[in-house]
């Protein structure tokens, strides 16, 4: 049995005073958030808290169980009533996680890397842009302004092999 979004809406207004409270739907089930950070999951219609120390001294049962075959345990929060300790733990919990790491931009087609693309002649992708840019429209005429393939070396100077 999956969990259903009216459950997760009550549960989200369970805890909103514990923080900014949002949740996301992940593999058919909901990973919940408190002010950026995965406090948990919901996964058939139980809520799966992440294990802390502040969590554990707050608890009033200690019930642990993986969200999911194979999940590492969590605290398995059995009544959702309580509004008043729901908060209270999930701030606790909250506060003692670390803010998720920021994701770095994947730069596609980085026409300004310093890397070689000839290593004979010491030709750089950014050479090649700024030709591209100054009119060189085909390959002879990029090979023209930069200066690539004027040796037949490339196998034995790209450490790459290629």
């Amino acid at each position: 049995m999956s969990t259903s979004e009216e459950f997760m809406v009550y549960l989200s207004d369970q805890l909103r005073d514990a923080g900014i409270i949002t949740y996301r739907k992940m593999f058919g089930e909901y990973a919940l958030y408190c002010d950026s950070k995965v406090i948990g999951l919901v996964c058939d219609g139980q809520f799966f808290l992440k294990k802390t120390d502040a969590g554990r001294k707050l608890l009033k049962e200690v019930c642990e169980a993986p969200a999911y075959n194979g999940a590492k345990s969590s605290f398995l929060i059995t009544s959702t009533d309580d509004r008043e300790y729901l908060t209270k733990l999930v701030r606790a919990t909250c506060s003692e996680l670390p803010y998720p790491k920021q994701k770095k931009k994947k730069v596609k087609n980085n026409c300004d890397s310093e890397e070689y693309v000839c290593y004979c002649s010491k030709v750089t992708e950014k050479m090649i842009a700024e030709a591209v840019r100054n009119g060189a429209n085909s390959p002879e005429k990029v090979i023209a302004a930069t200066g690539a393939m004027k040796n037949s070396n490339c196998e034995v100077n790209n450490p790459k092999g290629t």
